[in-house]
């Protein structure tokens, strides 16, 4: 049976998970059109996209099982 359990994660702590995706490298590979813009479940932030872009290079079984969520407001 397939599990279809999908992991909620703060995309400000999925960075911090994965600092060895360099996510400025992947943002300008996506703008280029060489990383395919992901078809992701959230809308918002190019940054997100950015990120399940590199997931899905770095391990695309990972990645569609990830929904990115946006970080809460740090207090100022």
């Amino acid at each position: 049976m397939h599990d279809e359990t999908k992991t909620i994660v703060s995309a400000r702590m999925l960075g911090f998970a994965l600092g060895n995706i360099d996510l400025g490298r992947v943002q300008r590979r996506v703008e280029s059109g060489e990383v395919p813009q992901p078809d992701a479940y959230v809308a918002g932030r190019r940054a997100r996209a950015w990120t399940l872009a590199a997931i899905r290079r770095w391990n695309p079984l990972i990645a569609d099982r990830i929904i990115l969520i946006e970080s809460a407001p740090s207090a100022a």
